[in-house]
């Protein structure tokens, strides 16, 4: 597969998709995506984090990486294929590099609870369009 870099010059890329499981998600599925030819070494992206419900400290929706209580988003997998975001309402922290290098992501919607981003965020995201802060969101 090629690509263009930023300066036009072509990247030739081999693309792996490789089914994982972890010992401490036994029952749920991820897939691990692995890029060469970006640099030295391959990239590894994951497509979705699946939490499970019995999990004391962590949670997910709809394969997005967040703490327990569902008030701080930890993390959008980068290779996750939906080009539109919608944070849901109650997450009041967006952690640091929580939605970074996500080369599908294109919209992004940040409900009125969220209170604080911490930085870098989206950096990496090229092909984010469009950020839209709710007209209830008084903190940002």
């Amino acid at each position: 597969m090629d690509f263009m870099d930023k300066h036009g010059k072509k990247i030739e890329c081999k693309i792996s998709y490789i089914p994982v499981r972890l010992c401490e998600f036994p029952k749920r599925p991820l897939v691990l995506v692995v890029v060469y030819g970006f640099g030295a070494q391959p990239m590894l992206l994951l497509t979705n984090i699946d939490i499970s419900e019995k999990n004391p400290y962590y949670a997910s929706i709809d394969g997005v990486f967040f703490d327990k209580t569902c008030e701080t988003l930890l993390k959008y997998p980068q290779a996750k294929s939906t080009l539109r975001y919608a944070i849901p309402e109650g997450v009041v922290t967006i952690y640091s590099g929580a939605i970074n290098s996500c080369a599908n992501l294109r919209n992004v919607e940040i409900p009125a609870s969220v209170a604080n981003i911490a930085t870098p965020i989206f950096s990496g995201c090229d092909s984010l369009r469009n950020i839209i802060v709710s007209d209830n969101n008084f903190s940002l």
